[in-house]
């Protein structure tokens, strides 16, 4: 009879510490009512936003409070309702408060700054490949959108931890450029300092 291998228990500690080191994603996509979001529109293209704010909202939604480590999260929710398709630039996104303007964080940036705040020197290759790879589904994604449809998804930005409480209050969300199939690209502002909770 073979036998099976065994882990010893220091080994088998180490297997799940590494693999919930990770970053996960948001298993669902949260639902928001019209009163809990802000809401802007110009050219046939209407933005609703809701910035994620306390601890509570982010370990329910990524299982870890990531204020704290300088990272912080917006719900987007992007609907076209002109005659043609809009499309959505990589760099579109950018965040703005004060004279300080940061841009959308990508996967890899948001896993870097993830891992560097934790101080997470170890982690399993497949686990976080999983795991970037349910990230980039759960951002908001580039590319066109078609008449009368809506894209949704998380922006992350990196913020100075220190300033994590009330970090929406005097925020921007800036989206640059959204190039419609005819007319000229249009810029759209809106604040994220009054989403009620």
């Amino acid at each position: 009879m073979a036998r099976r291998a065994v882990l010893p228990p220091l080994a088998l500690l180490a297997c799940v510490l590494i693999s919930c080191a990770t970053l996960q994603a948001p298993m669902q996509s949260p639902v928001y009512t019209r009163e809990q979001m802000q809401h802007a529109a110009r050219d046939g293209i209407e933005i609703a936003v809701r910035p994620i704010e306390g601890e509570d909202e982010y370990l329910d939604l990524f299982d870890n409070d990531l204020p704290g480590i300088g990272m912080v999260a917006v719900w987007v929710e992007v609907r076209n309702t002109r005659p043609d398709a809009i499309q959505l630039k990589p760099d579109l996104w950018s965040m703005r408060t004060g004279a300080r303007r940061v841009p959308a964080m990508s996967v890899a940036e948001v896993y870097e700054r993830y891992y560097e705040g934790r101080r997470v020197r170890m982690y399993a290759v497949r686990t976080d490949g999983a795991a970037r790879s349910r990230m980039q589904q759960a951002l908001l994604a580039e590319g066109r959108i078609p008449p009368s449809e809506t894209r949704r998804g998380f922006l992350l930005f990196r913020i100075d931890p220190a300033a994590a409480p009330g970090w929406s209050g005097g925020a921007v969300l800036v989206a640059r450029d959204i190039l419609p199939d005819s007319g000229t690209a249009t810029t759209i502002e809106i604040s994220l300092s009054h989403a009620d909770p």
